[in-house]
């Protein structure tokens, strides 16, 4: 799948940390390390698949991570939610319906501008 003279990752560090940042935030204080730590090898696995040039879809993330593609599905919904990575609609590979193609957002300006706010909010509580 991925090709090994490919560079995995073509993404700025201060985005990756803000992303992180935002995933770590989003999630219910009541959730487990695990959980929070799945959403964030799901973020990684977007960030690697795209990074690579291929597209990041719930089969190829489910392949890279050995997970099962309906809780793949629910995590990358929530990342999406989060607004960590954008979701496009596309073409099954099979080429009768759809699936979605996941992307890494890249406007590091809105994340870290989202993330003060987020902060100067739990900072009045």
């Amino acid at each position: 799948m991925l090709k090994a003279k490919q560079s995995l990752l073509s993404c700025d560090q201060p985005l990756l940390i803000a992303a992180v940042e935002r995933v770590a935030s989003g999630l219910p204080p009541d959730k487990s390390g695990a959980i929070r730590t799945q959403h964030l090898g799901i973020l990684l696995s977007i960030i690697v698949i795209s990074g690579a040039g291929e597209r990041a879809t719930i089969q190829a993330i489910g392949h890279l991570t050995g997970m099962h593609i309906s809780h793949v599905s629910k995590i990358a919904g929530k990342l999406f939610e989060l607004g960590v990575v954008e979701r496009e609609k596309t073409v099954a590979s099979h080429g009768r319906g759809y699936q979605y193609c996941f992307h890494p957002i890249m406007n590091l300006s809105q994340l870290v501008s989202d993330l003060n706010a987020a902060g100067n909010k739990r900072g009045r509580g």
